[in-house]
């Protein structure tokens, strides 16, 4: 495995981890569904880097994820 490529999924991980947090704090809606089209943005690629590492499971967990973070956004926030 590239380590590379690791180092960058984890941050990508990561920094939609912040993101997510930081959309609790958004000022409405507006500010929320900023926040939301960003972390949509990090996980899809995280999602596509995980599959071209051929880490299958990961990939299905950054999904997963995403429709969690989704979920949240229209229930709590639009």
């Amino acid at each position: 495995m590239d380590i590379e490529s690791r180092n960058y999924l984890d941050k990508l991980k990561a920094r939609a981890e912040e993101i997510y947090e930081e959309m609790y704090e958004a000022g409405g809606p507006t500010a929320a569904g900023a926040y939301f089209g960003e972390v949509k943005e990090i996980l899809n690629q995280a999602n596509k880097l995980a599959k071209e590492m051929g880490l299958e499971e990961e990939a299905a967990e950054i999904l997963n994820k995403l429709e969690h973070i989704r979920s949240v956004y229209k229930s709590q926030m639009q």
